[in-house]
């Protein structure tokens, strides 16, 4: 079995090596700093991506005796594809925002990075983008495709359809506030939380690297940490779960915030999806 492809490093041990993490971080920029190749970016916006390694610890029990315990994966092809939508990424998360990846196309996310090169680049530009893309019909189906495959979605199923309506409406007032209830319910059920639990994002993280899924890996801490953002209920934000649930602000009744929760909801959706129908390969 081929389980490394040509253009990775092996590392038979834990080790640091020429490669290593450890060696090459003496060297490298910070992630706002001007990036090495002088191209006028942040670092984390041009080439962090590009120097960044890629360990999978491999899993001995799917390979021969004599198999490295680690590979870096950081040129191959699954991690290069990777970086086409990483400076996105980070860009969101510097803007209060989550990149939603699928719903936007390749025209749509090579033109947010030219955008992004040329400093115009905008949250409201990338919200916009997912509102011209997401569908009344679109977001109906993939809601109904949710609530027939995962538990945790089951059930559900009449609750998102009418919040789908309202959001489609215009009665962002009714669509919000079940939106959040469904969004947090989903995911005390993917993370088996109790409700006595205190609340917390539940999407996995570690199961991705050894699949080589590694853009699903960054996606989801980014994800992670933006429900967390929604979730943990400063009174002087007016849109997350507490100040729009326990009814301390009026004001969260937008098109953009009633989008952010069925696309978040989407997300889970897409989470859910390739743990189901991936498996680990090395």
């Amino acid at each position: 079995m081929n389980f490394a492809p040509a253009q990775v490093d092996v590392v038979s041990t834990g080790m640091s090596s020429p490669s290593s993490p450890q060696t090459r971080s003496t060297t490298k920029p910070g992630r706002n700093d001007p990036c090495w190749c002088n191209s006028g970016k942040k670092y984390k916006y041009c080439h962090f991506d590009a120097d960044r390694d890629r360990l999978v610890t491999v899993n001995l029990d799917l390979h021969p005796p004599g198999t490295p315990a680690q590979i870096n994966y950081k040129d191959d092809i699954l991690n290069l594809t990777t970086r086409l939508s990483a400076p996105i990424k980070r860009f969101c998360a510097d803007n209060d925002f989550y990149f939603f990846g699928s719903t936007f196309t390749l025209g749509d996310l090579e033109n947010a990075n030219k955008k992004l090169d040329d400093g115009s680049l905008t949250r409201e530009h990338l919200i916009d983008t997912c509102k011209e893309r997401l569908t009344r019909d679109d977001a109906a189906k993939y809601m109904d495709d949710a609530c027939s495959k995962f538990d945790s979605f089951s059930g559900r199923d009449k609750i998102l359809k009418d919040a789908v309506e309202a959001h489609f409406a215009g009665k962002y007032t009714l669509s919000a506030p079940a939106l959040f209830a469904q969004l947090e319910g989903i995911l005390r059920k993917v993370g088996a939380l109790e409700y006595k639990d205190t609340f917390k994002p539940t999407i996995k993280r570690d199961i991705w690297d050894n699949r080589l899924l590694f853009s699903l890996k960054d996606s989801a801490q980014l994800f992670n940490g933006y429900i967390s953002r929604l979730y943990e209920g400063q009174k002087d934000e007016p849109f997350n779960r507490n100040t729009v649930l326990h009814g301390e602000r009026t004001d969260y009744d937008t098109e953009d915030n009633s989008l952010i929760l069925i696309l978040c909801i989407l997300e889970v959706r897409t989470f859910l999806w390739f743990e189901e129908n991936t498996k680990p390969l090395v």
